[in-house]
């Protein structure tokens, strides 16, 4: 009998150190989570309904890019060009900065990405997946920020060959260019 009290003293005094030390690393993980956001912030919500929120931003040649447009500018790359070359995923990027720069689409990267009308360009954006964002896509994103070389006018492209209405430029990999009429 003493055995089996003993037995059980020791078993309550180990189940309350083993629940104190979960108590306190929770509390711990918790602490460390708090002061991770309290000095880091990301957005992940439109600039224009942030209002008096500093974004984290990051510059490129004429560019500045809050962490929204950098993450939501990868993440439609991956969507619309995952597996495709490089050269695939610059000329995408450098397609969106057209559209940026250009009069007759919005002059945002989270607007051009988002544009509904007239039509959707860009159905990656909607694309409810989350994708870890490859080396190359970085890196084309970065290359077409400075060095953009794709003619002014082509705003356009496609999987399923050149779009109708437009002005065909090139294929490159599995996609198709094309200029505005």
């Amino acid at each position: 009998m003493i055995r089996i009290i003993g037995y059980s003293i020791i078993g309550v005094i180990f189940a309350s150190l083993i629940l104190s030390n979960k108590q306190e690393k929770e509390t711990m993980i918790s602490s460390q989570k708090q002061e991770a956001k309290a000095s880091i912030h990301i957005i992940k919500e439109p600039e224009e309904q942030l209002g008096e929120l500093m974004p984290l931003t990051k510059t490129f040649g004429i560019y500045t890019l809050t962490s929204y447009e950098w993450d939501i500018f990868g993440q439609v790359i991956m969507a619309e060009a995952r597996g495709e070359s490089f050269e695939v995923q610059y000329y995408i990027a450098c397609t969106i900065l057209n559209r940026v720069e250009s009069e007759l689409f919005p002059n945002t990267i989270a607007g051009v990405i988002y544009q509904t009308k007239p039509a959707i360009q860009f159905y990656g954006a909607w694309d409810t997946n989350q994708y870890e964002v490859t080396d190359s896509v970085w890196e084309a994103i970065q290359a077409a920020l400075l060095y953009n070389d794709l003619p002014s006018d082509i705003y356009y492209f496609t999987s399923d060959g050149y779009l109708p209405g437009t002005e065909a430029w090139k294929q490159i990999g599995n996609m198709w260019f094309s200029k505005q009429k």
